[in-house]
């Protein structure tokens, strides 16, 4: 499944990253997703060097994950709808 990066849903799928003390946080859109049970992300993932840490959510549930992994290099996430969103990080700037 090739990944989406962008277009008229990206607001409410793309993952977005907030660094922690411990990792980093990912919520899923500008605007909170949907967690309806037939409309939700069922997974959020960070991968950094190739290693892929993953949380499976349930409706309900907020979507969003905590990971204590340090600047990971992309974050994707599933919608049940709307198929597999991707970020990819660029720790060089001070945008994240």
């Amino acid at each position: 499944m090739e990944p989406q990066t962008s277009g008229e849903k990206a607001p409410t799928h793309k993952p977005v990253i907030e660094k922690t003390e411990s990792g980093v946080r990912i919520h899923i859109g500008q605007m909170p997703h949907t967690m309806d049970p037939d409309h939700y992300i069922s997974w959020i993932e960070v991968e950094k060097d190739g290693n892929t840490v993953r949380k499976d959510l349930k409706p309900g549930e907020k979507p969003e994950a905590e990971f204590e992994v340090d600047q990971p290099n992309v974050t994707r996430a599933l919608c049940t709808t709307h198929g597999l969103w991707e970020t990819k990080l660029s720790w060089q700037s001070n945008t994240h």
